[in-house]
């Protein structure tokens, strides 16, 4: 099954008695409201607009320290489902900011390795809708897997890696 972040929520605790899809699509809406706020920052520094540029940094330093903690806990989701589903669960990385999808990935990694081995995939997409530096998610991805020692399997063309993680 995939599961690509979809569900909704009340409310409650962040991440408390919430299922993996519905706690992914919220780290992804932070990862974009962080990723504004930090353009907005930048364009009111341009403007000469430099207490507006330091508020607008500072709340965005202070989402990511949020989504820091938070992938710790998305990752924890992602593996409690993964489990239960069999190893049948990918982890969609589309739509989250370099830094929120590579902490996720090491929380995800990081966590997997602690429980028994099972199959999981995660999904960085081609990269086709990357800008014009190139796809990014994909290459930290790789790196992280060869830093461990991990051989994925290619799946989707390219767009999704699964791969054997545990004890």
């Amino acid at each position: 099954g995939n599961c690509f972040g979809g569900g909704g929520g009340g409310g409650g605790v962040w991440g408390r008695g919430k299922g993996f899809g519905s706690a992914l699509k919220h780290y992804r809406n932070e990862s974009q409201r962080r990723g504004k706020l930090s353009s907005q920052a930048h364009e009111a520094f341009e403007k000469g607009n430099k207490a507006r540029a330091g508020e607008l940094s500072g709340q965005a330093k202070a989402v990511q320290k949020e989504q820091e903690q938070r992938a710790h806990e998305v990752a924890e989701a992602y593996c409690d489902e993964n489990a239960a589903a069999g190893g049948s669960v990918e982890c969609d990385l589309h739509g989250l900011t370099l830094v929120d999808a590579e902490n996720l990935v090491k929380a995800v990694l990081g966590a997997q390795s602690k429980r028994n081995r099972l199959r999981c995939v995660l999904v960085p997409g081609k990269g086709g809708h990357s800008g014009p530096g190139g796809p990014k998610i994909k290459p930290m991805l790789m790196g992280e897997f060869k830093s461990r020692g991990i051989t994925p399997e290619e799946l989707n063309g390219g767009g999704a890696y699964g791969f054997e993680l545990g004890r």
